[in-house]
């Protein structure tokens, strides 16, 4: 719930872990249709564990909902250092929905795994945990739904809408917060 979404980031806040890793997952690749929004996030603290949480449907970068608020203040906590895989897309996404830019980058795992291994097809969050930990297939269930159809990505290339808002809430949270893990 929303609530229990609150609590969670009012005390990780309160509490200032070194370092998080974070994720989105949005309707589509870039956020500048009015219509395009963050379906959820995750946040994976130093600490190994993972919570995802969805957003409100109405979410907009003028929102005020507690939810929102606090989701602003951990993107600008500064003493938190965020991490995320292709974070370009989190520093977006920030910016456009929410109104902020999250402070205080410390690593992208895509770009991590491009200087280890340039080859094409092994950067991804996916690639590099199963390469890594052995985790494989914890896509499988929200996969068709992280696409846009081919007319709409032919039509609108990046700015196509996915189907995510449709996959099942419990599997899209499990996924969410995996991919924070990873």
């Amino acid at each position: 719930t929303s609530e229990e979404a609150c609590d969670y980031l009012d005390k990780l806040i309160f509490d200032a872990p070194e370092l998080c890793a974070f994720d989105y997952e949005t309707t589509g690749l870039k956020p500048y249709h009015p219509n395009h929004r963050v379906v959820c996030a995750s946040l994976a603290p130093s600490d190994g564990e993972a919570v995802a949480f969805l957003f409100p449907k109405e979410t907009t970068n003028k929102d005020k909902s507690p939810l929102n608020d606090l989701w602003r203040r951990f993107l600008t906590e500064s003493s938190i250092g965020k991490i995320a895989s292709n974070l370009k897309f989190e520093h977006v996404w920030s910016l456009a929905k929410f109104g902020v830019e999250p402070e205080n980058w410390q690593w992208d795992t895509m770009i991590a795994s491009h200087v280890l291994n340039n080859r094409p097809g092994i950067t991804s969050v996916k690639f590099q945990a199963y390469v890594l930990t052995g985790l494989i297939g914890y896509d499988e269930d929200v996969a068709p739904y992280l696409k846009a159809s081919y007319k709409d990505e032919s039509e609108f290339g990046g700015y196509a809408f996915n189907q995510i808002d449709k996959a099942p809430v419990d599997k899209l949270l499990t996924y969410c917060a995996i991919d924070s893990l990873a």
